[in-house]
């Protein structure tokens, strides 16, 4: 997959903007506050559909009441046209004519990988942010499994609606039922998307970081089950606690994951330099998990040395890929397509 070239009309900073990319990576470079970022949301639109900074809303130009976006690209032997378009009343997607009605449609099209300074919280922030990474890469790796996360948050709010309600327990099985086998599909899947980034993730670190012997990512499974016999008897022994708080206190959508370093926790151990190299790491590990992916990295070089930046050039040549930095270091070098951004006076 590679993009060919986007049309940007009202987006943030671009009242209109035209960009041409090549083949492998292409470094947009500018000072700050010029727009840079603003180049790898408007692919990220088309792709995602959703912004990856802010509510969408505010992506609109300043004094403007729409924003579209075009991106022309490349996937396997076909060629493919992505449209965003939103205004004050509706949002809409349109890929090659067809209009499209769940984001999760997209991930079964394209193929990305998004790293950006936010990223650090991938190690640092919640259980939450963790999680809507990894069912991210589950459903780009796994397109079903979008059906199924949708139908276990539907199932989890209405076992939940039961438990506030004081009815009798015995009723509760008929949400448990389905419960237990949609718990047990996504624990495996999550697993199995796991275990491809034990695979590769250390291979990535050790490219940034010197004298690292182990790194690994641990899943957190809240019930401390796997199978739907194993669940259905830890959920039926949280029962009590159930109807007392009244919600679902354990299930996958409060399971979490961990990445040691040498058998400790890098949001415990680690200093931020590591911290933001493994979250790097992880990141680029799902590469290798996915079809051709285009990256859209942001910001990348920050803090980094020489030699590092290198290591990334180097993987990042691979792929077709977007990266932003303040530096001019890559103007003429072979192999790079070099974009300016001027920014708006």
């Amino acid at each position: 997959m590679w993009i060919e070239k986007v049309f940007i009309n009202n987006l943030r900073c671009f009242k209109e903007k035209k960009i041409f990319f090549e083949k492998g990576i292409n470094i947009i470079y500018g000072n700050n506050a010029s727009g840079k970022t603003t180049i790898l949301e408007a692919i990220y639109f088309c792709l995602a559909g959703k912004s990856f900074r802010t509510k969408d809303s505010d992506a609109v130009s300043f004094n403007e009441n729409f924003l579209s976006i075009e991106t022309y690209g490349h996937f396997n032997d076909d060629d493919f046209i992505s449209y965003f378009y939103m205004d004050e009343i509706q949002k809409r997607l349109i890929v090659n004519g067809k209009k499209i009605h769940k984001l999760s449609e997209l991930l079964e099209k394209f193929s990305f990988v998004l790293f950006t300074p936010n990223h650090i919280n991938l190690i640092k922030s919640e259980p939450n942010y963790r999680r809507k990474f990894l069912d991210m890469i589950t459903i780009q790796k796994y397109p079903y499994i979008s059906k199924i996360i949708n139908n276990y948050i539907k199932v989890i709010q209405n076992r939940n609606a039961f438990l506030k309600s004081g009815a009798k327990k015995d009723i509760i099985d008929i949400y448990d039922v389905e419960y237990v086998k949609l718990s047990s599909q996504i624990i495996q899947k999550r697993l199995e998307i796991i275990q491809e980034l034990n695979n590769n993730v250390k291979v990535l670190l050790n490219l940034f970081v010197s004298n690292v012997q182990e790194v690994k990512v641990v899943y957190k499974n809240s019930l401390n089950a796997f199978d739907e016999q194993s669940i259905h008897k830890n959920i039926k022994k949280n029962m009590d606690n159930d109807f007392r708080f009244g919600w679902t206190t354990k299930g996958p959508h409060r399971d979490d994951f961990d990445v040691l370093i040498d058998g400790k926790s890098a949001k415990i151990y680690a200093s931020e330099g590591q911290i933001k190299l493994t979250a790097l790491s992880l990141i680029l590990s799902t590469t290798f998990l996915l079809v051709n992916p285009v990256l859209l990295l942001d910001d990348l070089f920050s803090e980094l040395d020489k030699e590092k930046i290198l290591r990334i050039m180097e993987f990042s040549s691979r792929f077709q890929s977007f990266i932003t930095t303040t530096q001019n270091d890559f103007l003429n070098v072979k192999g790079i397509n070099t974009i300016f951004i001027e920014g708006v006076k």
